[in-house]
C-alpha cells in the first residue's frame, strides 16, 4: 500500500512538474514573443521620431535661409526676367546720364549657350565709364565680349560726346 501511495505521490509530482514545465515554456515564450514586438514598435517609433526631426531641420532649414535664397534668386536671371535685366540696363543709362542703345538680344534656344546683349551709350567719358562700372556692379555674373569706347565722329556735337558700344554675355541666366 505504501508502493502506491509513493507512486501516486511521484506521479502527481510528476504531472505536476511537467505542468510547471509547459508554463514555465509558455511564459517564455509569451514574453520573448512580447519583448520582440516591444522591440519593433520601438523601433518603429524611433524611425518616425528621426523622420519628423530630421523634417523640422529641413524646415528650419527653409526658414533660416529665405534671406539667402532671396540674394541668390536676384543673381540668376530666368526667361522672363529678360526684359527686366533690359530695362535694368536701360535705367542705369538714365542714371548715368547716357543715352543707352540696345542694338540686340540673343536669347539662349539651346541649354548651354549664353544671353547675348548687345548696346551702346553715348554721353560723357565718365559718364559712359561709371555706367559700365554700375552694369559690373549688377548681382548677375556678366561678361564682357567686347568693348569700345571712342569719341563720337561728328565735328558739329560737342567735343566731350562719346560713343560707347558693349556686347556683354549674362552668365547667370537660367535656360529651364
Amino acid at each position: 500500500m505504501q508502493n502506491k501511495k509513493i507512486r501516486r505521490i511521484l506521479i502527481f509530482f510528476s504531472i505536476v512538474n511537467v505542468i510547471f514545465a509547459c508554463l514555465y515554456g509558455w511564459m517564455f515564450f509569451s514574453i520573448w514573443k512580447n519583448n520582440k514586438q516591444t522591440a519593433e514598435i520601438y523601433s518603429s517609433l524611433f524611425k518616425k521620431e528621426s523622420e519628423k526631426d530630421a523634417l523640422n531641420a529641413t524646415e528650419r532649414s527653409l526658414v533660416d535661409t529665405v534671406d539667402k535664397r532671396k540674394i541668390l534668386d536676384a543673381y540668376f536671371i530666368k526667361p522672363e526676367q529678360a526684359v527686366t535685366f533690359i530695362e535694368q540696363v536701360e535705367k542705369l543709362g538714365v542714371i548715368t546720364g547716357t543715352k543707352v542703345t540696345i542694338k540686340s538680344v540673343v536669347s539662349p534656344k539651346k541649354p548651354g549657350e549664353s544671353f547675348l546683349l548687345d548696346f551702346s551709350a553715348k554721353g560723357k567719358f565718365e559718364d559712359i565709364y561709371r555706367l559700365f562700372g554700375l552694369i559690373d556692379e549688377m548681382p548677375h555674373k556678366v561678361t564682357v565680349k567686347t568693348a569700345a569706347i571712342s569719341q563720337s565722329k561728328n565735328s558739329e556735337q560737342d567735343a566731350s560726346e562719346w560713343t560707347g558700344s558693349f556686347l556683354i554675355t549674362l552668365e547667370s541666366y537660367l535656360d529651364k
